[in-house]
Formats: C-alpha cells, structure tokens, sequence
C-alpha cells in the first residue's frame, strides 16, 4: 500500500473488513461514496487516487425531453 499502512490498518483505521479492503485494492468490490470519502480522507488523497477516472457514458445520461 502506497500510504505506508497496511490492509490490515487501513480496515482499522476505516472500520471495514481487510477482506473488503483488499477487494477494493483489486477492484473487485463495489464500493459507496461514503467508503470512498472515507479512504480519501484517511489516506490524505483525491476521489481519482482511490476510484480512477470516471467518465459519464451517453448512454447513462437521461435527457429530460
């Protein structure tokens, strides 16, 4: 881990699982903005560092018409 802590201190410090932890350093989990607020906060980092960029598809975009 980047930020000199563990998987196993990080689960501390966030009150998460290291199980989960480490299915989100995988990009296995599915993660809430509440868990990425989180992670940014105790890792001293951008939304970008923990999710990556994220681009909006037209197709997820609903015009109101």
């Amino acid at each position: 881990m980047k930020a000199g802590m563990t998987q196993a201190q990080l689960a501390d410090f966030t009150q998460l699982s290291k199980r989960y932890i480490q299915k989100i350093e995988h990009g296995e989990a599915n993660i809430t903005v509440e868990v990425v607020e989180k992670l940014a906060q105790i890792l001293k980092c951008g939304w970008n560092d923990i999710v990556g960029e994220i681009g909006c598809p037209e197709s997820l975009i609903k015009s109101k018409r």
